[in-house]
């Protein structure tokens, strides 16, 4: 398990990066989706420094 410190432009730069919050699923809605995102960020940290804990990814590699 690893801890990164990340911006919240990070954390918003992601939200648009996965596929459930991607930004062509947000329609004319995406500007309002972004500027609430980045209020509820703010709100949790006025320093706009979040860490996050992720877990390792592993790849099953065989072959037949």
């Amino acid at each position: 398990m690893n801890w990164y410190a990340r911006t919240s432009v990070r954390y918003a730069a992601r939200a648009r990066a996965c596929s459930r919050t991607a930004p062509h699923l947000f329609g004319d809605t995406l500007a309002s989706f972004e500027t609430e995102l980045r209020h509820l960020l703010h709100n949790a940290s006025l320093s706009g420094m979040f860490s996050e804990h992720t877990h390792e990814t592993a790849i099953d590699i065989w072959r037949r």
